[in-house]
């Protein structure tokens, strides 16, 4: 299966107040972070997320309102980008072109959104409905790399998850926590 990785949240162009926020956000939020929990169980960020609603009222409302309206636009434009690789999957699946493709002369207006949605190449965009047999083909490549690279990730993952398995058993220690200090958990 070929797709777009996903967007990164540092591409929104943070700015160095954004950047200090996030890392009060992840700091705050490893402080109350529950041993173990449903992951979508989101209440038990509450308390972070009024501190951080506090500290965004205290910027000037224009700053917010960009910076808001910057996110919603760059995840949208990211969502394109994912469109795009349904397309492609539902191409693939089907083996045909989406219906009405390439029949009579309103297909171009009835297909507008898909042929506008954004097709990355290397960190690069294409407008798919200008993109040639080279830019496809050249996307099938990169996206095949991304997906090594991916994988090769989650197999280092799961050597380390594995590994550290191993040393706690051999430790005869309960938890992570054991091995990260002077053999007390906090």
């Amino acid at each position: 299966m070929n797709h777009e990785p996903e967007p990164d949240e540092t591409e929104l162009d943070e700015t160095p107040s954004d950047k200090q926020l996030t890392h009060d956000i992840d700091e705050a939020l490893a402080k109350v972070r529950p041993e173990r929990y449903d992951a979508g169980d989101k209440d038990w960020m509450d308390d972070v997320v009024e501190s951080v609603r506090q500290s965004l009222a205290d910027r000037a409302e224009d700053e917010v309102i960009r910076d808001a309206a910057r996110r919603r636009v760059y995840r949208r434009e990211a969502e394109a980008t994912k469109r795009t690789n349904r397309l492609l999957r539902d191409i693939d699946e089907t083996g045909q072109l989406p219906l009405g493709w390439g029949d009579g002369d309103k297909w171009r207006e009835l297909l507008f959104d898909l042929l506008h949605l954004p097709l990355s190449i290397a960190r690069r965009r294409v407008r798919f409905g200008v993109a040639s047999a080279n830019d496809l083909e050249q996307w099938e490549l990169e996206s095949g790399r991304e997906e090594d690279k991916r994988h090769a990730a989650q197999i280092s993952a799961r050597r380390a998850a594995r590994l550290l398995a191993k040393w706690l058993v051999e430790q005869n220690a309960e938890c992570v926590e054991y091995l990260a200090g002077d053999g007390s958990a906090s």
